[in-house]
């Protein structure tokens, strides 16, 4: 098999990346190691060594569905999708677009770059988030979730917010997701997402 141009530069940057998955998952047990005999530690809070993820750690495209929920409002719900891609050196994109129904309210567009080395647990991204502005964050990735929280730049209301992705299996996730002020939650979305 043989490419040429951009077609090679992707296969070989996406072959590099399951590599390192590979390298990865025989190299967790050292990163994460357990107590001996302690499988109440194990159970409690996962296994390192079987952390799988498909989203955000590899690229692909996902159909989001849920609901928008606000404080003593109706829940709305809400379709769309996501776009996840990597480039050189570990450096993700991810793009979203959620639309509400008969346009009650306008589109949410949601654009990060982020670096997300395998072999590490945590990694900061920024955000430019179509209704609030331009955001950093950090996530962190464990067995069986990945995890984000967030704070709007240059904002006195210190307005922050958090994702929690929970991995039903290789398709499938839920997400959670919140905006807040000063301790006051602005709105929540709770969705499922599904690899297409």
């Amino acid at each position: 098999m043989s490419f040429s141009g951009k077609a090679a530069k992707i296969f070989f940057d996406h072959s590099d990346r399951l590599r390192k998955r590979e390298k990865l998952a025989k190299s967790s047990a050292v990163l994460y190691p357990y107590p001996e005999g302690n499988d109440t530690i194990r159970t409690a809070i996962g296994d390192m060594t079987k952390v799988n993820h498909t989203f955000l750690v590899d690229g692909g495209r996902w159909l989001l569905k849920g609901t928008w929920l606000e404080a003593n409002q109706e829940p709305i719900p809400v379709t769309g999708r996501i776009l996840v891609s990597y480039g050189q050196d570990d450096w993700f994109s991810m793009a979203a677009k959620i639309t509400f129904p008969d346009q009650v309210k306008p589109e949410l567009v949601l654009q990060s770059r982020g670096k997300l080395e395998l072999d590490e647990q945590v990694f900061t991204y920024v955000l430019q988030h179509s209704l609030l502005g331009r955001l950093e964050g950090e996530g962190w990735i464990t067995p069986h979730a990945i995890v984000q929280q967030f704070i709007l730049l240059g904002d006195a209301n210190r307005c922050t917010g958090f994702e929690h992705y929970w991995q039903l299996d290789a398709n499938h996730y839920t997400l959670l997701s919140g905006i807040h002020n000063s301790h006051k939650l602005k709105h929540l979305l709770e969705a499922t997402l599904e690899r297409v």
